[in-house]
């Protein structure tokens, strides 16, 4: 990879909507105040776009993290096991699933660079290494 900025990009906004979209418990404070906080709700029609896109992000980094442990990138001829290359091309190939299924409106919802990112960067870089096992 030239250049990791567009995917380290990709992952500060995914990161940041896995967790801004999250529902967080409701917290109160004293009975007098009784002030409660509450999570952004995503809009109906986005829910199922946010829950796959969420995943498809965790699974892809999922497969970065199996195919380069850390300490890898120092020794020659360093093999992974049959175990963990099933389970990279398993993810690779469920996250590449549920990244097509999110919708273009949901991406430009979120930032207007989001579905560029997402789909040329992350989703087709993926297919590229996918292709490659």
């Amino acid at each position: 990879m030239k250049n990791p900025f567009p995917l380290i990009f990709l992952l500060i906004i995914s990161l940041f909507v896995i967790f801004g979209c999250a529902e967080k418990p409701e917290i109160s404070e004293t009975s007098e105040t009784a002030v409660t906080l509450e999570a952004p709700e995503v809009p109906v029609q986005y829910r199922n776009f946010n829950d796959e896109f969420k995943q498809s992000v965790m699974l892809l980094n999922k497969v970065r993290e199996l195919s380069n442990p850390p300490g890898s990138e120092n020794q020659i001829g360093f093999q992974l096991s049959k175990e963990t290359e099933e389970k990279i091309i398993s993810n690779s190939r469920e996250g590449i699933r549920l990244g097509k299924l999110v919708s273009d409106e949901y991406l430009d919802s979120i930032s207007p660079e989001l579905r560029y990112m997402f789909r040329n960067k992350l989703i087709k870089g993926s297919e590229l290494f996918y292709d490659g096992l």
